[in-house]
């Protein structure tokens, strides 16, 4: 099932007072996207590593997704845990997430 997502990375801002804080920015609007759960053989390599996922994202695109960014879908909001290209065309790319509670 496809729906569409926003990517936003967070942004570092000057705030009133002169110190930093981190705003969200929307990189990407309305990407097409299909939520899944992650595969077993990924949690299990990304466990050994003590990375957290719960969920892939599948684009049919090449995105410039970072660690650290945000994909929202909704009220649900997806944690950027790691990226890969799916048939090593540039054509799918996988982002693999941990959903925020």
């Amino acid at each position: 099932m496809t729906h569409c997502v926003d990517v936003k990375r967070p942004t570092p801002v000057k705030g009133a007072s002169g110190g930093q804080t981190d705003t969200l920015v929307t990189i990407h609007k309305d990407q097409p996207v299909s939520i899944q759960p992650v595969s077993t053989s990924w949690l299990v390599r990304y466990a050994q590593r003590h990375v957290d996922v719960t969920h892939s994202l599948y684009f049919n695109t090449s995105l410039d997704v970072l660690t650290g960014d945000q994909i929202v879908y909704g009220t649900r909001t997806f944690f950027v845990e790691g990226k890969r290209d799916l048939i090593e065309l540039g054509r799918v790319t996988v982002v693999d997430c941990r959903e925020l509670l």
